[in-house]
């Protein structure tokens, strides 16, 4: 049964309006969260403690813990620690993963750091340099000191989790990745790969996410972004 407006619940509980849950935001149908779905905003503060913060259209926010499926409300699976609606498909599942009977699970194949000879021979779908590499869509994907970063040798646009680097700060000249502590150099700055304007740093709305075309070797340069 949904909860009325006014009424107290928690992380990962359903709701009609934000003001159900303690922390403000009540995910809706709209944004693939069946009967609501209680959780914070996390673009620019941490979540509470085994919360997990990922991007949900255009917003970072916090999702509840779990350790399997029963530990989530019908509707709902257990995937990377914490309730997610149930999976339609690969594409809801993220890079390196499988939809199957509404759950998530890894693609078959090497796992990161096994060798391979293609693509794909890797549960990832990448293979670099005869090693299984992890592939990400924004710095925040990568941990450990690590950086998303484009895969400049691919046929494909795609991009990797790669180590940190000494160089420039995000926004700063480049002339190449390497002179970029995080993300790749593009238009002569170092940029940050991201999902949501939340993965920009903050104070949140200071900087934006915004879509790059790629390559911009095939447009004129008086066509480029600015």
């Amino acid at each position: 049964m949904l909860l009325g407006a006014g009424c107290s619940s928690g992380p990962g509980d359903a709701c009609k309006a934000a003001a159900d849950c303690p922390g403000h935001l009540c995910l809706s149908s709209t944004d693939g969260f069946s009967d609501g779905y209680c959780s914070a905003d996390c673009s620019a503060a941490a979540c509470a403690a085994g919360q997990r913060c990922l991007p949900v259209g255009e917003h970072n926010v916090c999702l509840s813990p779990c350790a399997d499926r029963s530990s989530c409300r019908g509707g709902y699976q257990c995937f990377q620690g914490v309730c997610q609606p149930n999976c339609k498909s690969d594409d809801a599942c993220g890079l390196g993963y499988l939809c199957k009977n509404t759950t998530c699970g890894v693609r078959p194949g090497t796992k990161n750091g096994g060798s391979c000879g293609a693509d794909g021979d890797c549960s990832s779908t990448a293979c670099v340099n005869n090693v299984c590499a992890q592939v990400c869509n924004r710095d925040a994907d990568c941990g450990g000191g690590a950086t998303c970063a484009l895969d400049r040798d691919a046929s494909t646009l795609r991009a990797l989790c790669v180590p940190g680097r000494s160089g420039s700060a995000p926004l700063f000249g480049c002339q190449s990745d390497d002179d970029c502590t995080q993300g790749s150099c593009l238009m002569g700055a170092c940029l940050l790969l991201c999902a949501t304007p939340g993965d920009c740093g903050t104070p949140a709305g200071s900087q934006s996410c915004k879509k790059v075309p790629a390559p911009l070797a095939a447009l004129p340069v008086d066509a480029w972004p600015g």
